[in-house]
């Protein structure tokens, strides 16, 4: 096995789905119970606001039993079924809130996972070595540390609920039955709310601690990284995704690039090729942008949004988009006919906007560089 100081890296998100995928989660018992402590206590004054007499009534019955009744068996087990009954239901809403927040609880802290792996039979859980190593680890020290001060914690409570309501108890026998039920249900709801406050002080200190133990253990080694990359290099999902995050990315860049082009080319629809050329610098005019259909539409509302010129000439927008990738300078053939465009856009720019309309150049594109829609060069003998 590996040694624990070598994995310094932070997990990668496969390792922490394969953790997942195995039953292992980050997890924190004390906030459990906790939460299920702290809203028990809640629910418990609440009925025990209003469920007082009832209590006192069930109590009343079975302590006042008629001789006919002791002496029927059947009778006696259908007086205490009846009590039974009456007492769970006065307590059902504690029962019930205490499910609702065993369930809740889990999504606050780790959230819910089932794994057939983390209940299948593993060698090293059976290991006599295996066992000795967690018994000695810092994990086990601290759960006896823990353990420690959590009774501690709870003791002090206990102590601060007998200080505070130890004359409280001592006058219930001098009260009537009714208000000694009532005080004695509200002290226990009290000092079990005073417990869930000690509860909650030690989960403040175990959540963290579960989230930095949890973040260690998936912790790998750099030979590790590099062999969960070459396994998932070959992944058809994991291809896909690549390459969907890196079309993403060009495209953003693409559409970025567009704001600081100096004329977008079109044919007007179906093609459209943003240029940028930057004056005094050496090199072509370069292919900034460039789109099909749905992409040369974004491609002209971009251009729009930004005021770049937009340059209608179908054989020029299909010899650029043919001939040119994007961030590479025009092929030399195009110099001459994208230079008399820009050489418009500049003049057309120098203008002020609704004087007079500036003559288009003549395009003339060479017949090697004539494409139709598809990618084809034109045959003109034929036309």
């Amino acid at each position: 096995m590996e040694d624990q100081d070598s994995k310094t890296e932070e997990p990668t998100q496969r390792k922490l789905e394969k953790a997942k995928e195995e039953g292992q989660f980050a997890r924190s018992q004390d906030l459990t119970i906790a939460v299920i402590t702290c809203g028990a206590a809640i629910a418990l004054i609440l009925v025990g606001q209003y469920s007082g007499p009832d209590v006192l009534n069930i109590m009343s019955g079975l302590f006042y039993i008629e001789q006919d009744v002791i002496r029927n068996p059947s009778l006696l087990q259908t007086q205490f079924l009846y009590a039974f009954t009456d007492y769970l239901s006065i307590v059902s809403p504690v029962i019930i809130v205490t499910i609702i927040l065993a369930v809740l609880s889990s999504f606050l802290f780790g959230g819910i996972g089932f794994s057939l792996k983390a209940v299948m039979p593993k060698a090293q859980k059976i290991n006599p070595l295996s066992g000795l190593k967690r018994i000695f680890s810092s994990r086990s020290l601290f759960e006896l540390v823990k353990s420690f001060l959590k009774l501690t914690v709870i003791m002090f409570f206990l102590y601060i609920c007998y200080q505070v309501y130890s004359v409280e108890l001592l006058s219930l026998g001098m009260n009537t039955t009714d208000k000694s039920v009532i005080s004695g249900l509200s002290i226990v709801a009290r000092c079990f709310l005073l417990l869930a406050v000690s509860l909650l002080l030690i989960a403040a200190v175990d959540v963290p601690y579960q989230l930095i133990q949890f973040k260690n253990q998936q912790k790998m080694s750099m030979q590790e990284i590099k062999d969960e990359f070459k396994d998932s290099d070959g992944h058809p999902e994991v291809k896909r995704k690549i390459r969907e995050k890196q079309r993403e990315t060009a495209m953003a860049n693409m559409m970025e690039a567009i704001k600081d082009a100096d004329v977008v080319v079109t044919n007007p629809n179906h093609f459209a090729v943003a240029l940028s050329y930057k004056v005094g610098e050496a090199g072509a005019p370069v292919v900034t942008a460039k789109g099909m259909n749905l992409i040369a539409e974004k491609i002209k509302e971009t251009a729009r949004a930004h005021g770049v010129t937009i340059f209608e000439q179908p054989d020029l927008a299909r010899a650029l988009y043919f001939s040119t990738e994007i961030n590479t300078q025009i092929p030399e053939k195009l110099y001459k006919v994208v230079a008399e465009v820009i050489a418009y856009v500049y003049n057309l720019n120098a203008f002020v906007a609704g004087r007079h309309q500036l003559q288009k150049p003549s395009i003339w594109i060479p017949p090697d560089y004539k494409y139709d829609e598809y990618g084809r060069v034109k045959d003109e003998r034929k036309s």
